[in-house]
């Protein structure tokens, strides 16, 4: 899962991480293994309070740290969901506490190994923070925001300019700069501005906005043994979608998601006719009479958006884009943060191969940065082509195919649940798409699709 390097063959001198997500909190624990210094600036409090940041608008929303994700952060900072269970942080197993229905289908029940921890996404980052400042030589800054890259020669990042709030500006110099700052990055301002190209971007925008409110858990509002609910949205027939997770503190945190440009709902009377319009009552009968903690937050910044630095001919050294401010998903997903610890993994085994000097090192894990995250790009943009208003491109016939194939998968789930298992392991990241593909799958596969044909004559 991860491998740290010896520290006396490959310890450098000082790293920089902009941005204090859980991508460039990962990237940060591992650069501590391959260089004496390690900063992270946000321009946020960065405290143990576990409240709201301003800089990640979208962490009152539901936030799934998908299987593979949770694995990483126990391989970077062992113990993790021994801490993540003694802050109360609900923990369940995906394939018998989630009732999951999908394209109309409700997924059945089995034992499985797929676990997930359930929190905010303010505890999970304050947890990891907490871990990180333990680790020598790290330091997290506060309140300090990037404004430019500092460079001492043409074409080499040598550090960061940064304003602090309330003290001015500062100059700090590096061996590497890493940009985790998600969809707000600066980075093609930056690289323009010393002279390089403009990267070509894809977007792929299937109009999906979302609504959240919190509430005071209600387990007994739910069926027996279960933890929480996903239903999601029925292409062509119903556009709507929900989630309802359990989180610290006696909490369940439910998101409904409006796609194709429905509008997901804004007042109380919406967010309740909202749910009960969803293809499973499920949602709605938790939380009709539960008691509201919060307003309704809402979000529609939610395109896929991929920037191409890989294909640019030029690439200053020592400045790497990765997380979001390189590539980022539809949210409805849960994609993001276990895909930007995927992306930190990759750096520190890249690092351990490339040895002490880095020149020449950023160029080449900039192009490796798109093997970590395509298959997620797939996933997540080849179910938006699902919806005819989806703009950004249109599905090829390899598409159309899976399509037609993951529709059929869904139709033999509610009497094979080792298909159901197949499809969950390929979405928590554990195994590539192509594992949907095995004979013992697709066999079943094509066989529903037999006896379908038969009751069809």
């Amino acid at each position: 899962m991860y491998a740290p390097p010896d520290p006396a063959k490959h310890s450098r001198g000082h790293a920089i991480v902009m941005g204090a997500s859980l991508a460039g909190l990962c990237a940060a624990r591992v650069l501590s293994d391959h260089f004496e210094r390690v900063t992270v600036l946000d321009r946020d409090q960065l405290d143990d309070s576990a409240t709201f940041r301003s800089g990640v608008p979208q962490s009152r929303h539901t936030h799934i740290l998908l299987v593979r994700g949770r694995q990483i952060l126990n391989a970077l900072f062992p113990g993790f969901d021994a801490e993540s269970e003694a802050a109360g942080v609900p923990y369940f197993n995906v394939s018998t506490g989630l009732e999951m229905v999908g394209l109309g289908r409700t997924m059945p029940k089995y034992p499985s190994q797929l676990v997930i921890h359930s929190s905010s996404r303010a505890l999970l980052e304050t947890m990891v923070r907490k871990r990180l400042r333990s680790r020598p030589g790290v330091e997290l800054r506060a309140e300090a925001e990037v404004i430019g890259l500092h460079s001492k020669a043409h074409g080499v990042v040598s550090g960061v300019d940064i304003r602090l709030r309330g003290a001015g500006r500062e100059t700090i110099e590096a061996d590497l700069v890493i940009d985790t700052t998600g969809r707000n990055s600066k980075a093609l301002e930056w690289l323009q501005a010393m002279g390089f190209d403009a990267p070509s971007i894809t977007t792929i925008n299937a109009f999906l906005g979302y609504s959240t409110r919190w509430y005071r858990a209600k387990p007994e509002r739910l069926p027996a043994g279960l933890a929480g609910v996903l239903t999601g949205a029925r292409p062509l027939t119903n556009r709507r979608s929900g989630a309802l997770l359990p989180v610290e503190g006696d909490r369940w945190v439910v998101t409904l998601a409006g796609i194709a440009g429905l509008d997901p709902p804004a007042t109380d009377s919406e967010f309740l006719e909202f749910a009960r319009e969803l293809d499973r009552p499920s949602i709605y009968d938790a939380i009709k009479d539960a008691e509201p903690l919060t307003p309704i937050y809402g979000y529609r910044r939610t395109e896929n958006r991929w920037v191409h630095f890989e294909r640019l001919r030029r690439w200053p050294e020592r400045f790497v884009v990765m997380g979001d401010a390189a590539c980022c998903f539809n949210p409805v997903y849960g994609q993001g943060m276990a895909v930007g610890a995927m992306t930190a993994v990759e750096l520190g085994e890249q690092l351990r191969k490339h040895g002490r000097n880095l020149n020449g090192f950023a160029a080449r894990f900039q192009k490796r940065v798109p093997n970590v995250f395509k298959p997620a790009w797939l996933l997540s943009t080849g179910e938006d082509f699902r919806w005819p208003t989806t703009e950004g491109g249109k599905p090829d016939a390899a598409a159309r195919f899976a399509h037609w194939y993951v529709d059929r998968m869904v139709d033999v789930m509610p009497d094979n649940p080792d298909i159901l298992e197949a499809f969950l392991v390929v979405n928590h990241l554990l195994a590539p798409a192509v594992a949907l593909f095995r004979p013992t799958v697709s066999a079943r596969v094509f066989a529903g699709v037999a006896r379908s044909w038969l009751r069809g004559r």
